[in-house]
């Protein structure tokens, strides 16, 4: 039984865990080893089919950690997935700084921004990716800085951009910041890339797949629906989040996946908690018996100490019998009568009207004082006569 709770218990651990932190996202930080880190200037993602990562660099805003400086100074992250899946980035958080223009309403960056492009699908613009720069990239934003926070307007035009998306299976993403050490820098963005299945027709199936509409067609894994996280990138996008809040609460509503997993976990605890429940009560009930074995005696003993004593199986002889047995036949025939029932038992005179009975030569008998005088005094009185 403890073996089995021990199970219960590691499942249970796993199943909650599980379902209080369903994060299927690959989490990578500029500023690691493998990618800029240690004055390096490029690294490459690989996103896994219809999974996502995520690409930070940077403190959040508020954040009591030190500022990473300018310590990279342009770095260029190459994102691929499998063929036949495209790529969509959003850019959730980012704290570039700029000089905001209230004509406009744009950003003006100063000399600190990102960028997102794409090489495309054609032969020809995988021919021309050949020449230095983006110039003759298929696809790409303006310079990316300012504020952005908060649900993303869907925009791919301007420097407001805050999504991006092409159906070819290859994405960069450009980081630069400036020489300049005149002011401490605190640079922080937060992008979300997600490897989607584009389909050219509303109608075609996406097989198990979440369904993005949009102006595009994009089918994206049901483990990134109402995670927090905008997975459909496209413009007029977000629908894998637009249903998990209600009007005045913001809620977050579980996937399939993440209601599955923690239902399981409720089953599991709740047995778990069941056996636990049962077990204590076996131990206190072993107790509470085991004390009152060491105060009364067992049932069995009980009901033996309870019973009545055995009866007699044979019947007592009758008092002539008894009486009579070692009587002389002399005064065998006298019959004195028995006592009735409730009437004391006779005298002796009356039982022996002749004096005691005289013992048989089977009988032993104890001897008499007074005989043993008689036969002694002849032989004490003569012991003189014969001195003399």
């Amino acid at each position: 039984m403890e073996t089995v709770l021990c199970a219960l218990l590691v499942c249970a651990s796993v199943c909650v865990a599980a379902g209080q932190d369903p994060d299927s996202y690959d989490r990578s930080d500029l500023s690691e080893f493998r990618l800029c880190g240690h004055n390096k200037e490029s690294g490459s993602i690989y996103i896994r089919p219809s999974k996502a990562a995520i690409l930070t660099f940077g403190n959040p805003p508020g954040s009591k950690q030190p500022p990473p400086g300018r310590s990279i100074h342009e770095c260029v992250i190459s994102i691929t997935t499998r063929e036949n899946f495209s790529l969509s980035a959003v850019v959730e958080e980012m704290s570039i700084a700029a000089t905001h223009n209230k004509k406009t309403h744009g950003w003006e960056c100063d000399g600190d921004y990102l960028k997102i492009s794409t090489v495309g699908t054609s032969l020809f613009s995988k021919l021309l990716n050949i020449i230095p720069g983006d110039f003759f990239r298929s696809k790409k934003t303006d310079k990316l800085c300012g504020m952005r926070k908060g649900k993303p307007r869907f925009s791919e035009v301007g420097s407001n951009a805050d999504v991006f998306s092409t159906i070819a299976n290859n994405m960069e993403v450009m980081f630069h910041q400036s020489d300049s050490k005149s002011s401490p820098v605190d640079n922080y963005f937060r992008i979300v890339i997600t490897s989607f299945k584009y389909v050219k027709n509303a109608g075609d199936a996406c097989q198990g797949m979440y369904h993005c509409r949009g102006s595009e067609n994009y089918c994206i894994g049901k483990e990134y629906v109402c995670d927090t996280h905008y997975n459909c990138a496209g413009p007029r996008g977000g629908g894998d989040e637009s249903r998990c809040e209600v009007p005045g609460f913001t809620n977050k509503i579980f996937s399939t996946t993440t209601t599955i997993i923690t239902s399981l976990a409720s089953i599991v605890g709740a047995a778990f908690l069941l056996g636990c429940i049962i077990t204590l009560g076996k131990k206190m009930r072993s107790q509470s018996s085991s004390q009152s074995r060491s105060v009364t005696p067992r049932a069995g003993r009980l009901s033996e100490m309870s019973d009545p004593p055995l009866q007699r199986q044979h019947t007592l002889p009758p008092y002539e019998a008894v009486v009579m047995a070692d009587a002389d036949p002399s005064w065998k025939s006298s019959n004195p009568e028995s006592p009735g029932t409730g009437e004391l038992p006779p005298k002796y005179e009356s039982l022996f009207p002749d004096g005691p009975p005289i013992p048989t030569d089977h009988t032993p008998t104890a001897p008499s004082i007074g005989n043993n005088q008689q036969e002694q005094s002849p032989h004490t009185a003569s012991s003189p006569g014969g001195e003399s």
